[in-house]
Formats: C-alpha cells, sequence, structure tokens
C-alpha cells in the first residue's frame, strides 16, 4: 500500500478512487457502489477495496464542508448527504476497521493503528452528526 498519512485520501488507492469519482457520470452513483463493494464483500476484505470505501465514506461525509477534506480527494462536490448515504458509508466503514479487513491489518502492522482507527472514528462522527 502505497500510504502517506492516515488520511482518508492519502494512500495510492484513495488517490486513484478520487480521480475515477471525477471522471464517473454519476459520481454520487459510483461512490454508492464503491460502498456497497465493501459492505457485500464476504472474508477478507482487501487493502485497495477497503481505501476505496473509507474514501467514498469521507467524500459523502464532506457534503456540508466548504472546503474538500484533502488535497488528494476529488473536485467533485458530493451530494446532500442523506440517511441512505450516512447509512451505507457508516456500514463500510465498520467492515473496514473490522478484523477482517487488510487495511485493518496494514495499519496494525506498521504500529499506526491508533491513528487510522482515529481517523475513522473522526469520519463515523461526522456521519453521524452531519
Amino acid at each position: 500500500m502505497g500510504s502517506w498519512d492516515a488520511g482518508a485520501f492519502d494512500n495510492d488507492d484513495a488517490a486513484d478512487w478520487s480521480g475515477e469519482l471525477d471522471e464517473a457520470r454519476n459520481p454520487a452513483r459510483f461512490a454508492r457502489e464503491t460502498l456497497r463493494t465493501a459492505v457485500r464483500t464476504t472474508g477478507y476484505l482487501e487493502a485497495p477495496a477497503g481505501s476505496a470505501a473509507v474514501a467514498a465514506a469521507a467524500w459523502f461525509a464532506s457534503a456540508h464542508d466548504a472546503a474538500p477534506p484533502s488535497a488528494y480527494a476529488p473536485s467533485t462536490r458530493p451530494p446532500r448527504l442523506t440517511r441512505r448515504h450516512r447509512r451505507l458509508a457508516t456500514a463500510a466503514l465498520q467492515r473496514v476497521r473490522g478484523t477482517d479487513s487488510e487495511l485493518r491489518d496494514l495499519w496494525e502492522e506498521s504500529g499506526e493503528l491508533v491513528a487510522f482507527a482515529g481517523m475513522v472514528d473522526e469520519l463515523l462522527e461526522a456521519l453521524a452528526t452531519s
């Protein structure tokens, strides 16, 4: 995993996802499908799918903010955050931070699980209070 920080968009997979979202015909649908992939994956969730899900959740969570959450975030503004988006993003984040997640395992192996978990917790809080 090419990661340079624990931010939602601060790794190669998330940055790639951001570019794909900016090119998507229907960005909201693309982001929802990303989240659904993480939620519906049975067994071990691979890091690229986990990173994309975190980025999608962060994109939806940023709907109420004027500034993008990162220089690597998509330039496309997210739609209004709906209850449906909140539930799906929350479920995906819980899946990513679970024990069957390669992304979680990689952060644990690096000794930086606390930073990663803190970022995920901040996203969950933003989704809950938006």
